[in-house]
């Protein structure tokens, strides 16, 4: 969570159609407090880290931005500590899927996009609400328990909508 800045963000970060937000709330993150989005951040311009991390991809001999740098969590008004921490596995599994299907696939489009890797978020979310009650379990046995306060601290960008049963 000490990257909160790339991590989390608003709808509006992507500039997401009307049909990529209906089909992230009402399909593929139905029932959860939080959704991910996939597409460039054309509201906040990245600083020197970012920058530093392209140039070591390109230096390694990898076209293109890094897919991990174009995904973030959207989080539900409502969304409490545990939404957070799930969201947050959520995020870990899509960039994973998102690296290995470019590298698998040789090249990468910059304009990629929620719309482009439905089945990907599709299995992001599914995966990380398999694990979750055992990664919970885990923490929890190591002596983890969710802070009393925000774990985000004071958090602005936070979205409504109507959230669905599953």
């Amino acid at each position: 969570l000490a990257r909160r800045a790339i991590a989390f963000g608003s709808p509006g970060r992507t500039l997401l159609d009307p049909e990529e937000l209906d089909v992230l709330i009402n399909d593929l993150f139905r029932g959860e407090k939080y959704f991910l989005v996939v597409g460039q951040d054309v509201k906040n311009q990245r600083g020197l880290s970012a920058r530093v991390r392209q140039w070591m991809r390109r230096s390694k001999g990898r076209s293109g931005d890094d897919p991990q740098e174009h995904c973030h969590i959207v989080l539900h008004a409502d969304a409490n500590n545990l939404d957070i921490l799930k969201s947050a596995l959520a995020l870990v599994i899509l960039r994973k899927k998102l690296v290995r299907k470019i590298d698998e696939c040789g090249d990468h489009s910059p304009a990629l996009r929620s719309r482009d890797c439905v089945d990907v978020l599709r299995d992001a979310g599914r995966e990380a609400g398999e694990i979750f009650p055992q990664f919970l379990r885990e923490l929890t046995k190591q002596g983890w328990r969710p802070p009393l306060r925000s774990m985000l601290g004071r958090v602005s960008a936070r979205a409504e909508w109507t959230i669905r049963r599953k």
